[in-house]
């Protein structure tokens, strides 16, 4: 008895999961605010919280926050656009919410992704994908809120046991972990 190997599948055109969609539960990171500005203290626009000191920032909140998310992934093209590999391209879309906290002045950001995504499958458990479209932030912090347009470029991999499996991209200007179901 040999080794077990897997199967390269990507020369085997429409040789994965046949789904109507994807739901995908996550845990998203952001590495920063969207559309965060410098603000300096001799600025006439410069809105520093009650009892705090003078000093120069980014706001509002900055760095880094982390939060629930959903994304859904419809395949519009089961075989292609490259006919001749194992892949397909589909829309995907979702929100989150991520909380960023800086020294007690936080933010709230929803997220909200629209990508197309191009999906690459190796063997019946591994596939990769390219995800290129935008972020359309929407900020919260209790001075006000700013809606931003971002661009998004995402790339990751996906483990798939049947029609369950767990979904991992890294990218701008999300990252994110979660697992994966197909209908």
């Amino acid at each position: 008895m040999g080794p077990a190997k897997a199967e390269n599948l990507i020369t085997r055109p429409g040789d994965h999961n046949q789904y109507k969609f994807e739901l995908e539960p996550q845990l998203v990171i952001r590495p920063g605010g969207p559309g965060w500005a410098r603000y300096y203290c001799d600025d006439p626009n410069y809105p520093p919280p009650p009892a705090r000191p003078c000093d120069d920032y980014w706001g509002p909140g900055g760095g880094a926050g982390i939060g629930p998310g959903i994304r859904v992934n419809i395949p519009f093209m089961h075989n292609g656009p490259v006919t001749s590999i194992n892949n397909n391209i589909g829309i995907s879309f979702g929100g989150s919410l991520t909380f960023h906290g800086n020294a007690g002045y936080g933010a709230t950001v929803l997220n909200l992704p629209v990508a197309f995504q191009w999906n690459f499958y190796f063997t019946q458990v591994v596939s990769v994908l390219g995800e290129v479209g935008l972020n359309t932030p929407v900020a919260f912090w209790a001075e006000g809120s700013r809606f931003t347009i971002e661009p998004l470029l995402q790339a990751g991999g996906r483990f798939q046991w049947g029609k369950v499996g767990i979904i991992a991209r890294l990218g701008w200007p999300l990252f994110s972990v979660g697992a994966n179901f197909q209908f």
